[in-house]
């Protein structure tokens, strides 16, 4: 029953009976996913003083890590609470597999 994209659950209120809920297809890049949530919730990323500090921070410490505007827009969406944190490392993983790949 359970196909890419679909996941098959038994919910209290159906009496015991399979019904399909949508997932996240994995043959979806994580930057277009990232896109329709900001459709959806009409929030852009802004680059707050916190951002700055770090970024600031890291370049100090000799640290060169830099998020690119996809994880920065991730982590933007959990601030603003509109994915959890399991969807975030979901999310993050799959696009480390996608820029990374083997």
């Amino acid at each position: 029953m359970a196909q890419w994209g679909w996941l098959a659950m038994v919910r209290p209120w159906t009496r015991g009976r399979l019904e399909a809920v949508e997932t996240i297809k994995p043959t979806q890049a994580v930057a277009k996913i990232l896109s329709r949530y900001q459709r959806r919730r009409n929030c852009q990323v802004p680059v707050t003083a916190t951002d700055a500090y770090a970024d600031t921070l890291a370049r100090a410490c000799g640290d060169d890590v830099d998020l690119d505007p996809v994880e920065r827009g991730l982590i933007h969406l959990k601030r603003q609470k509109v994915i959890s944190g399991r969807k975030l490392v979901t999310l993050l993983a799959r696009y480390q597999r996608e820029i990374r790949p083997e």
